[in-house]
């Protein structure tokens, strides 16, 4: 096709009778459609946007299998689309997905590996949704060969912050007749995950692993680079492999960026609770933790952990899976969640489905903590902080008199001094009674709560 159609394919449009178009710089392609018309024009189109500038493509989306009916693609066809989109060299999200509903797409390992082996080094997001790979090769190791290749090629990826595999697996893995050593896996492609530097956050979602390629996910929690972990409903995922994770993150500790940690799998038991705990004994980066439980009880230890060690954790989400709770276990387990938070002052969310919190109390200590108690425990003697943070909370009368009752001399205008004295467990008041808070009126009249007298205070 002659370079005068080029402009015609080039369109911010959803053209009708193509299934490839260009959406500023986002290349959206259809293999299902690819397979049925032949990939001649599209491959002539990729070339076009390759060998006549300026036209820069920066992310690619693939699609297929989007329909009942779409039937598997040709390898040929996949095979010659990647090799094509590989000579693409401003890409910086690379995203091949499928449709759950219709069993997902069918892709050779080849055609990912020869779009990350010419990728360019600006690659920085990479996704497989509803994927499952195949191989043509003969025998089961030149097929678990060919997977190593994938791996290779995800290695060399200089700068690749992100990856999410969802609903990723095998051709193997869902094939009943294949003998369980000659499965071609996902183990060498997580290996190679857990091993990249530059990785700021992962996410694996309903992907099959095997046991030992779990472990390997607890190894990606050494990276000093990684800052958000999910691990969301993964067949096969252990105990075992929430203590190799937390063992991992343990002895990283001083090298550790993680901040958000999610595992949700069905059914976790109790040594996944205390894995969670003692991590967080030690453990100083984590701020979000969403996990599942088996039982609601195998909350207790982290509720511990929080209550004497941990002071930088910020949200935590338990979902309780061991089915309704005695009301005698209930109150017995919200009352050491209760007594956690009397005393930490770094947790600001706390959910904990399948668990019916019943104490007012636990509101109210998460609503101090998001407050800012932990500040004005902190900079106890400073006295703008303390005018600052009570001028943000005035409309919350349980949470000024909470810290009122912290540090009295606040309400002295001329010449007071904020005392030097931290208070300790013994000394944190419980939540403000209603015959107190009938008289926050004239208390709080002592205070002045816009910002030219609060400036006169503090001077």
């Amino acid at each position: 096709m002659s370079n005068q159609h080029h402009p015609s394919w080039r369109n911010d449009g959803v053209s009708s009778n193509r299934p490839f178009h260009l959406r500023g710089t986002h290349l959206y392609l259809m293999l299902d459609d690819i397979a049925r018309t032949g990939p001649e024009d599209i491959l002539k189109y990729i070339d076009s946007l390759i060998t006549t500038p300026p036209t820069v493509v920066e992310s690619v989306f693939v699609k297929g299998a989007m329909s009942r009916n779409a039937g598997r693609i040709p390898d040929a066809v996949s095979l010659s689309v990647f090799q094509a989109l590989s000579g693409l060299t401003r890409v910086q999200r690379w995203e091949v997905s499928g449709d759950g509903r219709f069993g997902g797409l069918y892709l050779p390992v080849q055609a990912m590996t020869v779009a990350l082996q010419h990728c360019p080094p600006n690659l920085l997001h990479l996704r497989l949704g509803n994927v499952i790979l195949t191989s043509a090769s003969p025998t089961a190791a030149l097929r678990c060969a060919d997977m190593q290749s994938l791996a290779q090629s995800l290695r060399k990826l200089p700068r690749l912050t992100s990856i999410d595999l969802v609903r990723c697996r095998t051709e193997e893995t869902i094939q009943q007749n294949h003998p369980e050593p000659a499965k071609m896996t996902l183990q060498p492609l997580v290996q190679a995950i857990s091993s990249m530097s530059t990785l700021q956050q992962a996410m694996f979602c309903e992907t099959v692993i095997s046991g030992n390629t779990g472990l390997y996910l607890g190894e990606l929690c050494k990276s000093p680079s990684l800052q958000k972990l999910w691990w969301k409903t993964m067949p096969g995922m252990t105990d075992d492999h929430i203590v190799s994770m937390a063992a991992c993150l343990m002895n990283s500790t001083r090298t550790s960026s993680l901040r958000e940690l999610t595992i949700r799998s069905h059914g976790l038991g109790a040594r996944a609770g205390y894995a969670i705990a003692e991590l967080l004994r030690f453990n100083t980066t984590l701020q979000v933790i969403n996990l599942d439980l088996g039982q609601a009880a195998y909350g207790i230890p982290i509720a511990a952990a929080l209550h004497h060690c941990n002071t930088t954790l910020q949200c935590l989400d338990v979902w309780a899976w061991g089915g309704e709770l005695h009301s005698d276990s209930s109150r017995a387990i919200t009352k050491v969640f209760t007594d956690m938070l009397e005393v930490n002052t770094s947790l600001k969310f706390l959910t904990f489905q399948g668990l019916d919190w019943t104490n007012p109390h636990i509101d109210y200590y998460l609503r101090l903590n998001r407050a800012e108690r932990q500040r004005l425990v902190r900079d106890f003697a400073d006295r703008k902080v303390w005018v600052d943070t009570l001028i943000r909370q005035k409309e919350d009368v349980d949470v000024i008199f909470h810290f009122l009752s912290l540090n009295p001399s606040i309400l002295m205008r001329n010449g007071g001094t904020t005392s030097s004295r931290v208070p300790t467990k013994g000394s944190l008041p419980t939540q403000v009674s209603v015959s107190k808070r009938k008289d926050g009126p004239a208390l709080l009249e002592q205070f002045t709560w816009n910002n030219k007298h609060a400036k006169r205070i503090i001077s």
